[in-house]
């Protein structure tokens, strides 16, 4: 029987069928088919498909290849969404916003494997933050966020911190030397207390000091955030501190309003922070609010104040006379 089919139909025979694979279990000819008995190989029900109605292909068999650390975590994403179809978002319902259909497109690509590094280049005001911690609430709830650093300018760490509570349900702490003392006679001398928060907020300036990058480096984290990300030009302490940090993280999201700013190599540059050396291309989602059908014109509001008589008055400059000088 097996032989008078263009493919190979023995037990154990694999086959590529309606976009899935399967081992062939067993086969039964009738008058003008053949009954084909499949087992999904990522697990799963039974199939049963007809020849030629089914036009199964034989699959070769999957030789072991050298790949770099980053293209193999691509790699394993995609094998991992395939076979546990990703049946949507999981963290987006619960979420404490009002979340626009574009919003919902950054997450959606990780989750499904396409993208491991995402720049978001939305104009102000699209909310990319709130991409970003919908796409860290997603891999919490799939248990794929042990560890998290969002990196950000110090004046919106505390923005972070209130963003990601408030709406994700995610516990995010600010990590700056008086947190260190602190977790420090936790963990003890030879811990690390970069290894406690589930989520730690810090600024750029922090994380480039020395002593701070050299606990840094060793951690494999599950995903790093750079929050105005323009922020770190091209060869500047900050871009090299966050290179080292990137590059040990299993995604990356840049986010920033001014991604090209007419410098090349300075976009060219801020693409390829996490890259670690593979080919997989950096997912990039730039929006603007005409494409999103919101209002591109921006309001202003004049206040007029008038000042109380309790305002407190600049005192008077006092002439500086040398001394010995008189004035005439």
């Amino acid at each position: 029987m097996s032989q008078s089919l263009p493919f190979p139909a023995h037990p154990g025979a694999s086959l590529a069928v309606r976009g899935r694979r399967f081992s062939v279990d067993t086969t039964h000819a009738w008058t003008d088919c053949v009954e084909l008995r499949l087992s999904p190989q990522g697990g799963g029900d039974v199939a049963r498909l007809l020849w030629p109605f089914d036009r199964p292909r034989a699959v070769a068999r999957d030789r072991p290849q050298l790949t770099s650390r980053g293209r193999g975590a691509v790699i394993a994403a995609r094998a991992l969404a395939s076979t546990a179809p990703c049946d949507g978002l999981r963290a987006a319902a619960g979420a404490g916003v009002d979340l626009r259909p574009f919003q919902l497109e950054p997450a959606l690509a990780v989750v499904a494997g396409r993208a491991r590094r995402l720049l978001l280049a939305d104009e102000v005001g699209l909310g990319k933050t709130i991409q970003a911690g919908l796409v860290l609430a997603e891999l919490d709830r799939r248990a794929a966020l042990g560890r998290a650093l969002v990196v950000t300018p110090p004046g919106l760490r505390d923005q972070w911190i209130a963003e990601l509570g408030s709406r994700f349900g995610l516990e995010a702490v600010v990590v700056d030397l008086a947190w260190l003392r602190h977790a420090r006679r936790d963990v003890g001398p030879r811990g690390n207390p970069w290894l406690v928060p589930h989520v730690a907020v810090a600024s750029y300036d922090f994380i480039k000091r020395p002593e701070i990058l050299r606990a840094l480096e060793p951690i494999l984290w599950d995903a790093i955030v750079l929050d105005e990300a323009h922020a770190a030009g091209p060869a500047t302490d900050r871009a090299a501190a966050l290179t080292r940090v990137a590059r040990r993280a299993r995604h990356v999201l840049l986010l920033t309003a001014t991604p090209h700013a007419g410098d090349h190599a300075a976009f060219a540059a801020l693409c390829a922070t996490g890259a670690a050396g593979d080919r997989a291309p950096i997912a990039c989602f730039r929006r603007t609010r005409h494409e999103v059908g919101l209002p591109g014109d921006r309001r202003t509001h004049l206040l007029r104040i008038r000042p109380t008589s309790s305002a407190v008055r600049p005192k008077a400059r006092r002439r500086f006379v040398p001394r010995g000088y008189t004035s005439r």
